[in-house]
């Protein structure tokens, strides 16, 4: 039994990969498209109200995210880690399109998408078990769900600490080069002043 649960786990296609197929006509549409990369539970209510146009718009920027050469693998990859604006906002900075105007007229937040907290294997004390019980509610009624805490670690610390100096004293830095000069000074730091930071 679980090597039939791990061959379907393993064989199973990712919402970046269906979308990907969607775009190049090999696979039909899925719902799962619009609560993992769009972030439907995370709409506004403008953005419900009309949601073809919200369909659309996020049709746009992936389909820009696709011809400017992002992979499905990266996607699914960001996806994971919640930082699907990020890898938006990073590919479209220095050309935006049309739709990724909009996406920031309208202030547009995909937000945390994935919750792997919801499998029991992987929870830890950080995560609220409510957000599970109202993510697998029997009525299958989406509530409106509580974001896990996570604790930041030495490095996010150190890098927020970075970027929040290098703004004041570099303030004609991109967000992009603060990030390069912030992520790059961790790494010439001594263990023992990497400890420091926990």
């Amino acid at each position: 039994m679980l090597d039939i649960l791990i061959y379907i786990y393993q064989t199973m296609e990712t919402t970046a990969n269906a979308l990907y197929n969607n775009f190049e006509g090999r696979g039909d549409w899925y719902p799962a498209i619009e609560v993992d990369l769009y972030g439907r539970f995370n709409w506004t209510s403008e953005m419900k109200a009309d949601i073809p146009k919200t369909l659309s718009l996020f049709c746009g920027i992936y389909k820009g995210l696709y011809l400017r050469g992002i992979t499905s693998d990266e996607i699914h990859k960001k996806f994971k880690e919640n930082r699907l604006d990020e890898l938006i906002h990073n590919t479209y900075l220095n050309s935006p399109s049309e739709y990724y105007r909009m996406f920031c007229e309208k202030s547009i937040k995909i937000g945390i998408t994935y919750h792997d907290s919801c499998m029991p294997e992987d929870q830890d004390e950080n995560t609220d078990s409510s957000e599970c019980e109202d993510f697998n509610s029997k009525d299958n009624k989406v509530q409106e769900q509580k974001k896990p805490i996570h604790t930041p670690t030495a490095y996010n610390k150190y890098v927020c600490m970075q970027i929040k100096k290098l703004k004041v004293e570099h303030p004609s830095l991109s967000a992009k080069e603060i990030m390069k000069i912030a992520c790059k000074g961790w790494t010439q730091l001594t263990q023992q002043e990497k400890e420091s930071y926990k």
